[in-house]
């Protein structure tokens, strides 16, 4: 499920990118002490995931389908998935570069759950809304202490993706009401 996240965030930061750098350059790794990538390289560090409490429901749909049945499914959850993106090239000039393709990029297909835009992105499960992070700021110093790497420039960006409860259930429709009465004749004592 995850992975699929992943892919979707990749496939939109290749789209936007011009200076022949390709999928093999995007890496979803933790940047911590260790982490030394092939130069250049953008790295989307999934930091964070929580249900979208905000889209919660607890609504069904039904949706008739070609056979005279319906389709009943719960409303599905929503995740926030928040990334940290960093660049990584020889020069401070070349990371900024690159992060701002990606910035650029990623605030194309930046839109709000709920808005009825063409921007969303279609996943397996579901629809996948786009937005940047304005809250990361606050721990952001505590983060990379904690990786034990110098502070870098970087993008916080959330994936908001719906997933799935449960399969749907194939129900029949009720296409006629009978009602069935018996006529009892009451007898005199």
């Amino acid at each position: 499920m995850f992975n699929d996240f992943d892919a979707i965030l990749k496939n939109l930061i290749v789209s936007g990118l011009s200076n022949g750098l390709n999928e093999k350059n995007i890496l979803f790794v933790t940047p911590d002490v260790g982490f030394k990538p092939e130069l250049p390289a953008i790295n989307c560090f999934l930091y964070d995931i929580r249900e979208n409490s905000e889209l919660r429901s607890n609504e069904w749909f039904v949706d008739k389908n070609a056979d005279g049945t319906v389709s009943k499914k719960r409303a599905p959850l929503w995740l926030d998935c928040s990334y940290i993106i960093t660049t990584w090239a020889t020069t401070i000039e070349s990371e900024h570069r690159l992060l701002g393709e990606v910035f650029a990029t990623l605030l194309s297909y930046e839109v709000k759950a709920g808005d009825s835009s063409n921007h969303s992105v279609n996943n397996r499960s579901g629809k996948t809304f786009l937005k940047f992070n304005k809250n990361m700021a606050n721990n952001i110093y505590d983060m990379w202490n904690s990786l034990g790497i110098k502070p870098r420039s970087m993008l916080s960006y959330t994936l908001t993706a719906s997933i799935e409860k449960q399969a749907p259930e194939n129900i029949m429709l009720v296409k006629e009401k009978v009602i069935n009465m018996n006529v009892i004749k009451e007898m005199a004592l």
